[in-house]
């Protein structure tokens, strides 16, 4: 938590980082300052992949999220009204879903192909996605059933 009166909120997830309050000039003074760079924290904001619900001083780089669309975050969206939760899958479109596969030649084959579906769709399916508190009934199940369908994909492409 930085600022003044605790308003506001920055959460780090190994190099993302989310910058959360009701104060413009706060967030205005945390991209500054990320922009070049924190020896604090470590870090240079990417101004390629930075968003923002309002106008700031670096708005020529930084993509402006409207109300209504989702925001991405250490690969996930949140809603901007509703602050539901599902995976990012905009970095497997086209072939990408299975670019990251690596195929291990062994004596049981039928294993390696399972223990790659779980080690795939294992960290997918965390709390942020399944949260009822979080996300609405509809919203949970439509992130399962996405997880499982990028998993499916991804065996496909396994077992070509």
């Amino acid at each position: 938590v930085f600022g003044k009166g605790g308003e506001s909120l920055v959460v780090r997830y190994v190099d993302d980082f989310l910058c959360v309050s009701e104060n413009k000039e706060e967030v205005e003074e945390f991209l500054t300052k990320m922009t070049h760079g924190d020896g604090e924290l470590g870090a240079v904001v990417n101004q390629d992949k930075t968003v923002s619900s309002f106008e700031t001083p670096l708005s020529s780089k930084v993509v402006k999220v409207e109300e209504g669309e989702a925001f991405p975050f250490a690969g996930y969206l949140f809603d901007t009204q509703t602050m539901e939760t599902r995976t990012d899958f905009s970095r497997f479109d086209g072939r990408k879903a299975i670019d990251g596969l690596t195929v291990e030649r062994c004596n049981k084959p039928g294993l390696a192909i399972i223990t790659k579906i779980k080690t795939f769709v294992r960290p997918r399916i965390e709390e942020l996605t399944v949260s009822t508190i979080i996300n609405s009934r509809e919203r949970v199940r439509a992130n399962v059933y996405e997880n499982f369908l990028l998993a499916g994909v991804k065996t496909v492409g396994y077992v070509e």
